[in-house]
């Protein structure tokens, strides 16, 4: 890794942290669900296992900048705050005061 450049790979890649439970990927400052990571897949990876269709391309570095520069909104999801980023076309959805990545939206072309 050179400079401040997160790492960018797949799901079985990355380091992993349990958390309430549950699993996540430890990525820089942040821990990023398995559908937030096959979301942000490199599309030349191919498929990510279970899912339908290629990832849509979104690097960790990609994600820190939508979070710290961009637009935000808050809501409760099941009892639990979440805050979604947007920067352009990409959005970023996360718990936890954006400790937790939960997942990748992309808006399509009007």
């Amino acid at each position: 890794m050179n400079g401040n450049a997160l790492e960018w790979n797949s799901w079985q890649n990355y380091p992993k942290k349990t958390i309430y439970g549950k699993q996540y990927s430890s990525i820089g400052n942040r821990l990023y669900s398995q559908h937030a990571v096959d979301r942000m897949q490199p599309s030349w990876l191919g498929f990510p296992a279970g899912t339908v269709g290629a990832g849509r391309n979104i690097s960790p570095n990609i994600v820190e900048h939508t979070i710290q520069n961009e637009i935000k909104t808050s809501s409760m999801v099941n009892g639990v705050k979440r805050t979604v980023y947007w920067s352009g076309d990409v959005g970023v959805v996360t718990e936890r005061n954006s400790k937790i990545v939960v997942t990748i939206l992309r808006r399509s072309e009007k």
